[in-house]
């Protein structure tokens, strides 16, 4: 973003500050979650759909 700024010739405002501010944290949650192990089951009874 600061390299396409300076390129471009543009300010940086503060709205874009926040949003980049907000990005980061928020891909970074993304991708810890997105590891996550799946502890739970989509069904209450699993050994419903045996049959």
């Amino acid at each position: 973003m600061l390299t396409a700024i300076r390129l471009l010739g543009e300010s940086l405002d503060a709205m874009a500050q926040g949003f980049a501010l907000l990005v980061v944290p928020t891909a970074f949650m993304g991708r810890r979650t997105s590891h996550a192990p799946n502890t739970r089951s989509n069904t209450p009874f699993p050994m419903e759909n045996m049959r």
